[in-house]
């Protein structure tokens, strides 16, 4: 019988650790993608809710709930909003959109963790 040093691994060993290695990697990977596509599925669900919500008001309504939703807005993203006001475009369409969702979400009930960006949503 040969005595092999401590630590030896053998090819077949080897490979076997490597398969299992990868495996794990790719279950994880599954999860991961998983999670992303329940949570782009999450929000755009909550974009449409949005959407027919902000569709069924009338103008003036939209500019009521928008002067509302601007004084509930947490500092960084008012401040932001308002510098991009008068430069349009769309930074100030991603900070005006922040701004309506998220006062949106707190008043109906649907409020999540603060996010720094919507870039990704």
């Amino acid at each position: 019988m040969i005595a092999f040093p401590p630590g030896f691994e053998s090819s077949v060993q080897r490979q076997q650790r490597q398969q299992a290695k990868e495996a794990q990697k790719q279950a994880q990977q599954r999860a991961s993608t998983k999670r992303e596509r329940q949570a782009i599925q999450k929000q755009n669900s909550r974009q449409r809710a949005f959407m027919a919500f902000w569709e069924a008001m009338s103008p003036s309504e939209q500019d009521a709930f928008e002067t509302e939703a601007l004084e509930a807005a947490d500092a960084m993203k008012k401040r932001l909003y308002l510098q991009a006001s008068g430069k349009g475009g769309k930074i100030f369409d991603v900070y005006r959109q922040m701004i309506l969702q998220d006062h949106f979400e707190r008043v109906h009930g649907l409020a999540r963790p603060s996010t720094l960006s919507t870039a990704d949503r």
